[in-house]
């Protein structure tokens, strides 16, 4: 299966995630999570069709259909009585949502850095504490986004309840926040592991070439 294939599997099976949890969350009259899909089905399809333009690996592409079906299932699904967005791991520290938030910001700033990158200046990208403060900045700010979507969902479909209350708000942005910066540690770390793989491959290139 070639690459093109595994993209057009990963659309299809987003489409049926999105079209069974549309349908849920019509049944149950949970006119907020529609809302919701709307602009995730946008997002995914987009991103989808045009990852290779985007400089997208496809795994990257893979983990943001997942991230939409972990997105749906929170606001769908029920362990007992509780919705999943509100189930505590860790009673009044952890919550899925909180997970969530995470993985969602640290699969962002990786896409953002695929993306942006190559476009930088050789001054910022030689200074690793501006570059990585920009993506994790960067990354702070499509947050601030999925934040004002729930806001226009209080706002239409008041759902305030479901949204949450202030300390949720904040929350969500800390565990953003940790998310980018997990995110850009992993990318420092996992280009200075090829930077010095790269080092060796050529040094053991030059050696050979000097034998001969």
């Amino acid at each position: 299966m070639n690459e093109n294939q595994k993209a057009s599997l990963v659309f299809y099976f987003t489409v049926f995630f999105l079209l069974f949890f549309t349908t849920q969350a019509i049944l149950t009259k949970n006119y907020e999570f529609i809302f919701y899909t709307l602009f995730l089905s946008l997002i995914n399809i987009l991103i989808i069709f045009a990852y290779k333009n985007f400089n997208l690996p496809l795994p990257m592409v893979i983990s943001l259909s997942l991230i939409g079906i972990m997105h749906m299932a929170g606001g769908n699904l029920y362990v007992g009585h509780t919705r999943l967005y509100d189930y505590w791991f860790i009673k009044d520290v952890l919550r899925y949502d909180n997970i969530v938030h995470f993985i969602a910001t640290f699969t962002v700033t990786i896409i953002a850095y695929n993306l942006l990158y190559p476009y930088l200046k050789n001054n910022i990208k030689k200074n690793p504490f501006i570059c990585y403060t920009l993506f994790v900045l960067l990354a702070l700010g499509i947050g601030g986004i999925n934040e004002i979507i729930e806001f226009f969902a209080v706002l239409f479909f008041n759902a305030a309840s479901r949204v949450g209350d202030y300390m949720n708000n904040s929350l969500d942005f800390f565990f953003n926040l940790v998310g980018a910066i997990a995110s850009c540690i992993f990318i420092y770390f996992r280009n200075r592991y090829f930077d010095r793989r790269d080092r060796r491959s050529m040094q053991k290139l030059q050696i050979v070439q000097s034998g001969n």
